[in-house]
């Protein structure tokens, strides 16, 4: 898949709305898992999963080789709570 968003890319993102697979987030993660260093990640929802009765995101970057998403281990699914917003308008850059 080619990326989405390039270098420069500015975003309008919506704080409170429904999320569903195929949609552009902004995360704040804990990278790895468990240390104090946090970043902002765009990403693309690829899965939702019920876990314990609660919702769990894996998020996917549209660069599938290069990325560093939930696929990692350290990276993992994140909770609603780590999700900003949504994207719903692209700027070009």
């Amino acid at each position: 898949m080619y990326p989405a968003l390039k270098s420069g890319d500015r975003l309008i993102v919506l704080k409170h709305c429904f999320l569903k697979c195929g949609d552009i987030v902004v995360s704040k993660i804990s990278y790895p898992r468990g240390s104090e260093d946090e970043h902002v990640v765009v990403k693309r929802i690829g899965e939702i999963r019920f876990q314990n009765g609660r919702r769990e995101y894996i998020l996917i970057g549209d660069n599938t080789q290069a990325s560093i998403d939930s696929r990692d281990p350290d990276f993992g699914a994140v909770d609603r709570q780590q999700i900003k917003g949504k994207a719903v308008i692209r700027m070009k850059g």
